[in-house]
């Protein structure tokens, strides 16, 4: 019987506790600013606070920071950063009571944002960076946080940061950018640079026109460098492997010259070699009459001597050239000025054998592949019919 009783009375102890705990009223409060700066006034409110069966009577404000207020709806200042636990306490008529408590972040300092470029400094002259650049943005915030970093380059539109940027068009860049907390506090940035990757461009000419390539006189070279961005910074030549600085018009003599040249930027980059050759020839051939010579021919072979060419029938005109430059380019065969045949390789030679009688006049006019020209002439008596 007796252990009847405890039991009951267990019961009748829990159920109590659960209705005194059900009779508790209800805690809560909001405020605003959410992120609120120093010395900026805070409205607390409590309006969703609320008791069970019963009234609230009274609110009691613990601030954190030393500071009590009584009230529904109360304001409250901080005058120092940092992080304060608020707590709120009511009270019913029925003496309950019941306490909530909420953190406060008071910000009023500016995250910090940095940036690093990769490279990290310029890669080529004059401050210019010659390859694509990279950019990080770091923004760090000690209280309430980062709520976003944003960016823009040039004159475009402002992007969110997510990660590393790209820059890849050469140009003058600048990127703005900056961070925000969740406080509202910004701190930003910029930064210049400038970018050229893209190697000048050297045109090459000359005064004078070639002959299959060839020139027969002296020529003027002249050099043209051209770059849209960080500007033309030297032009350089070898000629015959020798490096030149060019300064000005450049005057080559006879030979075959081999000839190189290129230009650099104010960025530092170099052009890739261009190579020609200029070749310049102004001798004529030299040309020699191997036959016929003066003396006696009959069906072209020489029989006797004489003080001029006899011809008795056929004969082969020949004649020895040399041109130790541009070489022979072909042989011309004229008879009384007539041109009866055209040789373009050695031995240079042509059968003559047409049907004639009387004194004629041959002539071999040798030409190189320059444009020069030599030949030699020589009058005959010729009896072919």
């Amino acid at each position: 019987m007796r252990k009847g009783f405890a039991f009951i009375a267990m019961i009748a102890i829990i159920l109590s506790n659960v209705m005194v705990h059900a009779d508790k009223p209800y805690a809560n409060f909001v405020f605003s600013p959410e992120y609120p700066k120093v010395n900026e006034s805070i409205t607390f409110n409590a309006s969703s606070s609320h008791a069970v069966n019963a009234t609230l009577v009274n609110y009691t404000w613990d601030f954190g920071d030393g500071s009590i207020a009584y009230g529904k709806v109360v304001t409250h200042a901080y005058k120092s950063e940092g992080i304060y636990r608020v707590c709120l306490r009511v009270v019913d008529n029925k003496s309950m009571n019941s306490t909530i408590c909420k953190n406060i972040t008071v910000d009023s300092t500016p995250p910090t944002v940095k940036y690093d470029l990769i490279p990290s400094s310029p890669n080529g002259k004059n401050g210019w960076y010659i390859t694509k650049v990279k950019m990080e943005i770091k923004a760090k915030d000690a209280l309430s946080g980062i709520k976003e970093v944003r960016y823009k380059i040039d004159e475009g539109v402002w992007k969110n940061y997510s990660g590393t940027i790209y820059i890849n068009n050469e140009g003058n860049h600048f990127i703005y950018f900056y961070a925000m907390d969740k406080g509202g506090n910004t701190d930003e940035g910029a930064i210049t640079f400038k970018i050229d990757f893209t190697p000048p461009s050297t045109q090459f000419h000359v005064n004078k026109n070639a002959t299959n390539g060839w020139y027969d006189e002296d020529v003027n070279v002249t050099l043209a460098a051209y770059d849209t961005l960080s500007g033309i910074d030297s032009i350089h030549y070898l000629l015959d492997n020798k490096l030149y600085d060019y300064n000005g018009e450049i005057k080559i003599g006879e030979g075959n010259h081999s000839f190189i040249y290129y230009s650099t930027d104010k960025a530092g980059n170099i052009e890739e070699l261009k190579r020609t050759r200029i070749k310049i020839d102004k001798h004529a051939p030299n040309i020699t009459l191997l036959n016929p010579t003066d003396g006696i021919y009959l069906f072209g072979r020489k029989l006797l001597a004489s003080p001029y060419p006899i011809i008795i029938g056929n004969v082969s005109i020949e004649v020895k050239v040399i041109d130790e430059l541009s070489g022979v380019a072909h042989v011309d065969f004229y008879i009384d000025d007539e041109l009866k045949f055209k040789d373009d390789e050695p031995p240079y030679s042509w059968e003559w054998n047409e049907q004639m009688i009387g004194v004629r006049d041959i002539q071999i006019v040798a030409y190189d592949k320059a444009g020069n020209h030599a030949s030699v002439e020589k009058s005959v008596i010729v009896v072919n019919l």
